[in-house]
């Protein structure tokens, strides 16, 4: 989302203040988490479509499995992305730069690409899903608070070193985004979970 896309770009522009060196490891840890936020992203389109097709039809109970499915199916891939970024994350840095002092960063902060990957991918879906039953105006609010209200405030508290924290510098700025994207996720997964719930229990009263 743009919210999200934007607290990110921000937060690259305060981590130039630390090096060169740190710039670069924060682009490779960012392109690696892209790169494996592609699939989720797809299945999160997909869980739009499913869910918003069986809500036309007015099978909500399918709309809420599809929407669940959707978001299962990310937790899953993330978990697989995780290990295997934690795993290779040496070589994954190798193949980036032969810079030795960039490879040492990023390889320091695959560790929070692998978490933010669960975070990430189960958001997505749960925004798809929540499409899918026509809420749009949740994740605008979520992605608002999270990524600003809370994100970008320990992002810049930890990485900076601000109201008496240490200065973590470039994974301090990490944990902030990563915090960020996991109140997002619950945030969202918990909407959706009310929302599919409320709206079957609706039609079955009504019905």
């Amino acid at each position: 989302t743009f919210l999200e896309m934007a607290v990110f770009s921000f937060t690259t522009l305060l981590i130039g203040r630390i090096s060169v060196e740190a710039v670069a490891a924060h682009q490779i840890a960012m392109n690696v988490g892209g790169l494996t936020f592609m699939l989720p992203m797809g299945v999160g389109m997909a869980a739009a479509i499913r869910v918003g097709y069986n809500v036309g039809a007015g099978d909500l109970s399918a709309a809420r499995r599809s929407g669940w499915l959707a978001i299962g199916v990310a937790a899953g891939f993330a978990i697989f992305a995780a290990a295997l970024v934690l795993l290779a994350r040496a070589w994954i840095a190798a193949q980036y730069t032969p810079d030795v002092a960039v490879q040492a960063l990023a390889v320091q902060l695959m560790f929070y690409v692998a978490v933010f990957q669960l975070f990430d991918d189960t958001q997505t879906t749960a925004i798809g899903s929540l499409r899918g039953f026509k809420d749009t105006r949740t994740p605008m609010w979520v992605a608002l608070f999270a990524y600003w209200g809370v994100g970008f405030p320990v992002a810049a508290v930890l990485g900076l070193g601000l109201a008496g924290f240490p200065e973590l510098g470039l994974e301090g700025f990490w944990i902030g985004l990563t915090v960020g994207l996991g109140v997002a996720s619950v945030a969202l997964v918990t909407r959706y979970r009310g929302l599919s719930r409320d709206a079957e229990r609706i039609r079955r009263l009504a019905g």
